[in-house]
């Protein structure tokens, strides 16, 4: 196990542990979806996360390509970008810490402990996750996009 003071957090983790949970993944939350906004993420991978953010991820042993979920904030009025959130998790638990996020320009990201879905590849372990929001890409793939209301929104 390692700590690491980051931000407002105090994380005790474990790396090799993180690293083959991640490698035992078959695919990231995006592709395992077949909706339109995992579809516009997916094929925007490697996605450019923010270089804070991506250290944080390295750190902590997360491959980026593994996202446990991912899901669209909403799609701006003028159709051409979707801002994201999502989570990726790691084997940890945060020491301390509150909710004020870091942030690298409109990008946010939080640390906060305990699972929102099961993930079989971390069974066994106290996971914790990195949560994101507000990452803005762009429509690429034209399939249908949903706003976060359910309203199914098309580009044309």
């Amino acid at each position: 196990m390692q700590t690491l003071a980051y931000g407002p957090w105090l994380l005790i983790f474990d790396r090799d542990a993180t690293i083959t949970a991640h490698s035992s993944m078959k695919m990231g939350g995006a592709e395992s979806c077949r909706c339109g906004d995992c579809a516009n993420f997916a094929r925007q991978k490697p996605v450019p996360y923010p270089k804070e953010f991506m250290k944080l991820l390295t750190l902590l042993g997360v491959d980026p390509q593994r996202e446990i979920e991912v899901y669209n904030q909403y799609v701006l009025a003028d159709q051409e970008y979707v801002d994201y959130a999502g989570w990726f998790y790691f084997v940890d638990h945060v020491q301390r810490g509150d909710e004020n996020a870091m942030n690298a320009g409109l990008f946010n990201w939080y640390v906060r402990e305990g699972q929102n879905y099961k993930a079989s590849e971390f069974e066994g372990n106290a996971v914790s996750r990195i949560e994101f929001r507000d990452l803005r890409l762009p429509v690429i793939d034209r399939s249908p996009l949903y706003r976060p209301n359910g309203h199914k929104f098309t580009s044309d």
